[in-house]
């Protein structure tokens, strides 16, 4: 099968770093105000999770096609899930020691969830937890059923569950 060259690992990535870019500057708009006022200030508040949602997509393709791979799913707890969850680790503990510098004001219960799921003291954390989350959700799936298209929308069905739920 001819793979179509809008989704080669190469052009997925280079999607993927722009909208990473793109969120990155609607959290300085939001937060900053950068460019607040100019003619790119609708696009800027809007950007943000339209770029999330392109960003999920093309990690999600990636991993879809890499399931088929020798040993992937095998490896993937330890060499996904596990590098990144120690990042976020790091996270936490410079997060929480830059609000108890600043404010002093740290709850224990934030930053208990923050290693689970819900309240966290990163912040937009929100997306690391979505993350590890769909990360499961994609090796219990994808473990279990061989089946592409099984696999798929049973994914499929997953991802809009959760978005409802956390609606």
């Amino acid at each position: 099968m001819r793979e179509n060259k809008y989704l080669s690992k190469e052009y997925s990535n280079c999607l993927r770093g722009i909208f990473a870019l793109i969120v990155v500057l609607h959290h300085l708009y939001q937060r900053v105000g950068l460019l607040s006022g100019s003619f790119l200030s609708t696009a800027l508040e809007l950007s943000g999770s339209v770029s999330v949602a392109m960003f999920f997509f093309y990690s999600g393709y990636g991993l879809f096609l890499s399931a088929d791979k020798e040993n992937y799913l095998k490896s993937f707890f330890r060499n996904r899930f596990l590098p990144l969850y120690c990042f976020h680790t790091v996270l936490i503990a410079v997060y929480s020691l830059w609000t108890i510098l600043l404010d002093k004001t740290l709850s224990i219960k934030a930053v208990i969830w923050s290693f689970l799921f819900g309240e966290t003291v990163i912040t937009f954390g929100w997306y690391m937890q979505t993350t590890f989350i769909m990360y499961l959700v994609f090796l219990l799936i994808f473990s279990v059923f061989k089946s592409k298209n099984l696999r798929l929308i049973l994914f499929g069905i997953a991802s809009v569950a959760y978005f409802v739920l956390c609606d």
